[in-house]
C-alpha cells in the first residue's frame, strides 16, 4: 500500500520527498522529516508508535492507515496533542466504506428493539493481511455494538458467546477487501456489504486525507473529513 500511495502521488502532481522502509528506519532523523510537508504511515502495528513519535518530534503531520495498532491509541492522542502534533488516522480510506460506516450506525438504531435478529459480521481479506479481525471490521463491530445495545462485545466467531458480536476473518488469495454486516432472524436476512474493487481507492483516499490534515493542528480520525466539511 505504501508504494501505491507514492505511486499516485506521483501522478498527481505530488513529490515524494522521502521513503521509508524497514532497512533504513533508524537512520530516518526528524531533520529528514522536515522536509516533508505530510507524512503517510503503511507500515506495520508495531512500527506505528515510533514512526508517530518522530514525526511529532518533526512537527510532520501524519496520516496513519496501519490497523493493529488501536490499543495505543489513547496514547497517541496524548502525545500528540502534548507535542502540539497533527495526526490523521482510519481503519479504511475508502469514500465508499465511511459512507457504509454512517449507514450501519443508522442501521444498527433501528435494530436496537429487533432482537430476535442475531449480528454478525464478516471480513474477507488478501492472505497476508497482518491483522485480524481487520480494523474496518472493529469499527463496524464497535460501532454496531454502541448503537444497538444488541451485544455486549465483539470476538471471532469461534470464540465468541451468545452476548458477543462474532466476526468472521477470512484470508484468500489477493482478496483486496470485502466486509458484510448481517442481522438474521428465523424468517429473514438483512446485509449490509462493501467490496473494494480496487486498492488505488485506498491511496486516493490517504492522499486526500494528507491535504486535509495539511495546515491543521490535533488528532482527527478519517470520519473528521466528512463532518467538518
Amino acid at each position: 500500500m505504501g508504494q501505491l500511495v507514492a505511486q499516485e502521488a506521483l501522478s498527481t502532481g505530488h513529490e515524494v520527498r522521502l521513503i521509508v522502509r524497514r532497512i533504513n528506519r533508524d537512520t530516518i532523523t526528524a531533520d529528514q522529516l522536515r522536509q516533508a510537508d505530510v507524512a503517510l504511515d503503511f507500515t506495520s502495528p508495531d512500527a506505528v508508535l515510533s514512526n508517530v513519535l518522530l514525526c511529532f518530534e518533526a512537527q510532520l503531520p501524519v496520516v496513519v492507515g496501519t490497523t493493529g495498532w488501536y490499543d495505543a491509541l489513547d496514547h497517541v492522542r496524548d502525545a500528540c496533542l502534548r507535542m502540539n502534533g497533527s495526526l490523521l488516522y482510519g481503519s479504511n480510506f475508502s469514500t465508499g466504506m465511511n459512507i457504509v460506516f454512517r449507514v450501519n450506525q443508522y442501521l444498527a438504531r433501528l435494530m436496537r428493539e429487533q432482537t430476535s435478529f442475531a449480528p454478525s459480521i464478516e471480513e474477507i481479506h488478501h492472505q497476508h493481511k497482518k491483522d485480524a479481525p481487520s480494523g474496518t471490521a472493529i469499527t463496524l463491530a464497535e460501532d454496531l455494538i454502541a448503537a444497538s445495545g444488541l451485544r455486549t462485545s465483539w470476538a471471532p466467531s469461534d470464540r465468541a458467546t451468545a452476548h458477543q458480536l462474532p466476526i468472521s476473518s477470512i484470508r484468500e488469495s489477493d482478496h483486496i477487501g470485502e466486509h458484510t454486516v448481517t442481522y438474521a432472524s428465523e424468517g429473514e436476512i438483512i446485509r449490509l456489504q462493501h467490496r473494494a474493487l480496487s486498492r488505488r481507492i485506498f491511496a486516493q483516499g490517504a492522499l486526500s486525507a494528507a491535504q486535509w490534515l495539511h495546515g491543521r493542528k490535533g488528532f482527527y480520525s478519517f470520519s473528521d473529513m466528512f463532518s467538518l466539511h
